[in-house]
């Protein structure tokens, strides 16, 4: 529970400050604005909810960059690595062969997927620059890792025949296309397959659809909230099930009820031309339709 000294302290925060936080906004009054505002506070149960103090001018988030584009002042401009934009270069080309990215210095492509901002005629790495550009984010975002957890048994308490509680437990870092790889690979390495016989021939097919693998990987990687410095994603490997635990509530408008139809945005300035970012219902539903085509029950 919020108590007054603190909500006060909070408040004189936001106002010297201009800028809202992760967990507290202001709104002038009743309204959709309003609404959405609380349900979003009402979705963080992994911080107890969060505060909207109600009569105060509205800071718009338009006039504060959100997270993923401002300038992350504490990493210089040369930690962004130019393998990894070389790289990006040649993927777009790839996936765009009419893009006019091969005309552009790197800077300039930086500039144009808000990898890199200004601040004081300095520019630095945003953390959108930072989870894709840098070989070491974790070093400035040490919350961009993600856990692997492969279990021994169907209860998260239960114990393996070394005392145990899982089979592998393994810290995944590096770019976010590089974690979402290996935590892919992980994987398909450790469920179960089965053989399906196709008239002479025979092909090994994974438990789960990979493609629903990915996705729910790619989901969770996208839409985390990255202001969370305490959390990482977890993805959980379970004898009869795979969970994939994401820091931070749904961002209004989406609540579990609307999930299939509601949209919403976090980390998707780069993830769109990565071709990793899709709208969370369409993907969510793509993902479980997938998963009943195999039999796989929706808990």
């Amino acid at each position: 529970m919020l108590t007054r000294p603190q909500a006060e302290q909070i408040l004189e925060e936001i106002l010297a400050t201009r800028s809202e936080m992760d967990d507290a906004e202001c709104k002038s009054g009743a309204g959709n604005a309003l609404q959405h505002a609380l349900c979003a506070m009402s979705n963080r149960h992994d911080r107890n909810g969060g505060v909207v103090f109600v009569g105060i001018d509205e800071i718009a988030r338009g006039m504060v960059p959100p997270f993923d584009l401002t300038p992350y002042l504490q990493a210089p401009l040369n930690v962004l690595d130019n393998d990894l934009i070389d790289s990006y270069i040649k993927q777009v080309k790839k996936i765009r062969p009419a893009s006019q990215i091969k005309r552009l210095s790197r800077e300039e492509v930086l500039r144009s997927v808000h990898a890199i901002a200004e601040c004081d005629r300095q520019w630095h790495p945003t953390p959108t620059g930072l989870l894709f550009f840098c070989h070491e984010p974790q070093r400035y975002l040490p919350q961009s890792a993600l856990e692997f957890l492969h279990l021994w048994e169907p209860e998260l308490t239960s114990l393996g025949p070394d005392n145990s509680r899982w089979r592998l437990n393994r810290e995944l870092t590096g770019t976010l296309p590089q974690i979402i790889t290996e935590a892919e690979t992980l994987l398909l390495e450790r469920i179960a397959t089965r053989g399906i016989i196709n008239g002479f021939r025979r092909h090994d097919e994974p438990e789960y659809p990979r493609f629903a693998m990915r996705e729910a990987i790619v989901n969770a990687v996208a839409h985390r909230d990255y202001t969370l410095r305490g959390s990482r994603i977890q993805v959980r490997l379970f004898p009869d099930r795979i969970e994939i635990h994401t820091p931070g509530g749904l961002p209004a408008p989406v609540t579990v009820d609307n999930i299939e139809d509601e949209q919403a945005k976090r980390l998707c300035a780069c993830c769109r031309i990565w071709a990793l970012w899709k709208s969370a219902a369409t993907a969510l539903t793509a993902l479980w339709r997938r998963c009943a085509r195999r039999g796989c029950r929706r808990l």
